[in-house]
């Protein structure tokens, strides 16, 4: 197609690495931005890690709490366990692990492709 160029540099790597990003952006968006990943992701072979904050299922702190109403403003959020599941699955990953420092919000999501 005219105007179009595909990239392929990034096609088949072993890790896909995305930090501090998707809280930014509504479900649809990060589904779209995750599909995309996928596309260039080679199944058994590649994972994907996002390292961004796991909100508890109850009794979040202040910190967490603060973040995920700044993120409401811009249309993104702070994600729980269960929403990292949910949009993993909308995009075509399943759930690995959540990787978490005990005491600490912050976490890394590993998914692979379905």
């Amino acid at each position: 197609m005219a105007g179009t160029t595909k990239i392929n540099n990034f096609t088949g790597a072993l890790i896909y690495y995305i930090r501090r990003c998707l809280h930014d952006w509504t479900f649809p968006d990060c589904v779209r931005i995750l599909k995309n990943i996928a596309d260039a992701m080679i199944p058994g072979v590649s994972r994907l890690l996002i390292s961004e904050m796991v909100v508890p299922a109850q009794g979040a702190d202040p910190e967490v709490c603060w973040y995920d109403i700044t993120m409401m403003a811009s249309g993104g959020m702070e994600r729980t366990e269960k929403q990292w599941i949910e949009l993993l699955d909308a995009s075509g990953f399943k759930l690995r692990k959540v990787w978490q420092v005990p005491g600490s919000n912050n976490g890394v999501v590993e998914a692979y492709l379905k």
